[in-house]
């Protein structure tokens, strides 16, 4: 493996065959992505993301665990952490939100055909 390698080694999706497994995992990634590739090379630390998570529109402080815990699929991230994200990363309003919603809308189920 490179040295110019960020995050941890790729790990195979943990997804059921359920919508809902599948969502959370495609937002998962999302997140993930965002931070580890995204413009601000501290982001890749989920120390330092953790430590700047609190604010904007998630004043609660959160701990690198959840962090690592909401981009693994361990637990559901709330829809103001993901707005979160937005801000942190520096992307303008509702590009992530935007994207979960309509991934949200395409994955759930029960969907009309």
């Amino acid at each position: 493996m490179g040295h110019n390698v960020r995050g941890r080694p790729p790990q195979p999706a943990r997804e059921s065959s359920g919508g809902g497994a599948r969502l959370r995992s495609r937002v998962a990634w999302l997140l993930r992505v965002g931070r580890l590739y995204g413009a601000e090379p501290a982001w890749v630390s989920a120390t330092s993301f953790s430590a700047a998570f609190p604010g904007g529109s998630h004043p609660e402080p959160v701990s690198q665990s959840r962090i690592s815990r909401w981009e693994t699929v361990r637990i559901e991230v709330p829809g103001r952490a993901i707005r979160r994200y937005e801000e942190l990363l520096g992307l303008p309003a509702c590009t992530l939100t935007a994207t979960v919603d309509l991934v949200t809308r395409y994955l759930s189920p029960g969907r009309a055909a």
